[in-house]
């Protein structure tokens, strides 16, 4: 029981951490296509 618990954490802190890289580079992303679109309208 104890192994499976750290194996879990373990795994969670890891996705945790690709969770935080994707949304971080998803909302780089919707920024890049806001800011083309406003300068597409000017």
């Amino acid at each position: 029981m104890e192994i499976e618990l750290n194996r879990l954490t373990e795994e969670m802190k890891a996705r945790k951490q690709t969770l935080a890289i994707s949304s971080r580079s998803g909302s780089k992303i919707i920024r890049k296509t806001i800011q083309r679109e406003q300068n597409r309208i000017r």
